[in-house]
């Protein structure tokens, strides 16, 4: 088992810094209990989830409640709760842009 691939490892390296989940095993940021508690560590780990998490709808709403700037690097498709876009907009009006237009 490599750092890259030990959960424990990667889990202590995102609480520290979301950016090194970029450096995991794919095979943790596949993985959707991994990812989700990646994300409950810091929600920005997002950016670094296997393509067809980042797209998943449960997965980007947990993120966007810890952190709705996460709607930046999350797939405009996943986000398909009208009240979790509107509290990200509080926080930054311009992510409207990123919303899907069929929510707007």
């Amino acid at each position: 088992t490599t750092c890259r691939s030990d959960p424990a490892f990667v889990l202590h390296a995102v609480g520290r810094d979301a950016r090194a989940f970029e450096f995991a095993d794919r095979a943790l940021r596949s993985d959707r209990d991994f990812v989700r508690a990646a994300i409950a560590l810091d929600a920005w780990a997002l950016e670094f989830v296997a393509e067809e998490l980042r797209a998943d709808p449960e997965i980007v709403a947990m993120a966007l409640r810890a952190d709705p700037r996460v709607l930046k690097v999350a797939s405009p498709e996943s986000v398909d709760d009208v009240a979790l876009l509107l509290e990200a907009a509080r926080s930054d009006p311009e992510l409207l842009t990123r919303a899907p237009h069929r929510l707007l």
